[in-house]
């Protein structure tokens, strides 16, 4: 019997939920990818960027989603009244017109839109006031449990209107930009209701998973030392 072939973007998508959810205590949300006018106008953007479906499940939500945010944030205004704390992140598809993805068929000279899987995770903590720190935390985590390097640049070309114009930067894994932490714009949160400081993180997992095939060959073994380094050596003489 031949064993199946291994789908590395999947394994890494469970592997980052994983250390997520147990490690720094998020809940995992599923949302359709749908979304509607309102929610495109909360989030200050364009609805004529995004793809209008001809026959959708729901007349109020015709769109396909460009991100995981604005869904996260209907789920954050609906549980942030009842809780201190919400910490919540999705794993998902986004769909982008503009840019080309995968053939409609085999040997097809049409092109779906591009559809990269992210994974974002939301927190909003009442009276947090270093929300953006919180969100960094997630990126060294997960960083560290993969044992690749990042590197956070706060030079962005454009801020989306739900980016806070102060509290955003992009981050980066081989060279390559992969993702953004930010806080939410004060008048997004607002428009959905949340008058709470929003920080978010959203990694591109598609990328991510490309970049980590295609550097496989870096990884080398490193022998351990035999006589680790103390960071810290104390000792106490008790009487």
């Amino acid at each position: 019997i031949i064993p199946p072939i291994v789908n590395e973007q999947r394994m890494l998508e469970r592997k980052i939920a994983d250390i997520i959810a147990v490690e720094l205590g998020y809940s995992e949300v599923y949302n359709y990818s749908f979304v509607s006018f309102g929610q495109i106008q909360k989030m200050g953007d364009e609805a004529a960027k995004y793809i209008e479906l001809d026959n959708p499940l729901s007349k109020e939500k015709p769109y396909l989603r460009r991100n995981l945010l604005m869904n996260l944030m209907e789920n954050l205004a609906k549980n942030i009244e009842y809780y201190d704390e919400v910490k919540i992140f999705e794993v998902g598809k986004t769909f982008k017109a503009e840019a080309t993805g995968a053939r409609a068929k085999t040997n097809s000279d049409e092109l779906l839109p591009l559809q990269d899987t992210w994974i974002t995770a939301v927190r909003a903590k009442k009276k947090d006031s270093t929300p953006f720190w919180q969100a960094r935390r997630i990126l060294e985590t997960v960083f560290a449990r993969l044992n690749v390097q990042f590197d956070v640049s706060s030079v962005m070309e454009k801020i989306q209107p739900w980016e806070h114009s102060s509290r955003s930067a992009l981050f980066s894994c081989f060279n390559k930009v992969i993702g953004i932490i930010s806080e939410v714009n004060p008048i997004t949160a607002n428009n959905f209701g949340i008058q709470n400081r929003v920080a978010f993180v959203s990694i591109n997992l598609s990328k991510l998973s490309e970049l980590l095939i295609e550097h496989k060959a870096d990884a080398k073994y490193r022998q351990l030392p035999t006589y680790p380094e103390v960071i810290r050596d104390l000792a106490f003489l008790v009487k």
